[in-house]
């Protein structure tokens, strides 16, 4: 009795020590599959989709549609612009020659100079029969146009303006007599002639 007693706590070691070690070494042996799949999935597939088709589509649409509308539509503005100002340019152009015809039915009062003796100018110059009275001439140079007298000299004032109304006043740029102020407005009014007034600003 007394040795059984003895044996049976070496039994009991000997049982727990085989108990342990079937315990454990089971637990080995699965970890090391489990290292295995855990690695291979996880890598493959994260690393090929995620680089290739980021680059693709930003930078193709993004550049090409943006600059091509730019350019026709910056053509296409400046072209009704351009065409409207040379409207305004003959209305401010300078004449070349004026032709004034102011008839007053006295050859002596026009503005050519028709005595037969030629006039000697203190500054030594001189008029001759025919040429533009001395006053006319300096107004001439200081306008820098020429003055040109298409007056009939020993015409009145109201042949002048019944010849030239029935011809709608086209021999002349300046029309002028005595009394006939009344027939010039009457005739201004039908569009026949401008108003000074109006250009004041542009005389030189």
């Amino acid at each position: 009795m007394t040795n059984y007693r003895k044996k049976l706590p070496l039994f009991l070691a000997l049982v727990l020590m085989l108990f342990v070690a079937a315990c454990t070494s089971p637990v080995t042996d699965p970890e090391e599959p489990t290292a295995a799949p855990t690695e291979v999935p996880t890598e493959v597939p994260t690393e090929e989709p995620m680089d290739e088709p980021a680059d693709e589509p930003t930078e193709e649409p993004a550049d090409e549609p943006a600059d091509e509308p730019t350019e026709e539509a910056t053509e296409a503005e400046p072209e009704p612009t351009d065409e409207p100002v040379t409207a305004d340019e003959p209305d401010e152009m300078m004449a070349e020659a004026l032709n004034i015809n102011f008839a007053l039915g006295n050859n002596q009062r026009t503005l050519t100079y028709n005595q037969p003796t030629p006039l000697e100018l203190p500054t030594g110059d001189v008029v001759a029969q025919g040429q533009l009275k001395p006053t006319w001439q300096y107004i001439q140079s200081q306008l820098g146009v020429e003055i040109n007298d298409v007056t009939i000299q020993d015409q009145s004032s109201s042949e002048m303006i019944d010849v030239q109304a029935a011809t709608g006043f086209e021999g002349a740029n300046i029309y002028g007599g005595s009394g006939i102020a009344d027939d010039l407005m009457s005739y201004g009014a039908q569009g026949y002639f401008l108003r000074l007034n109006d250009y004041f600003d542009k005389m030189p």
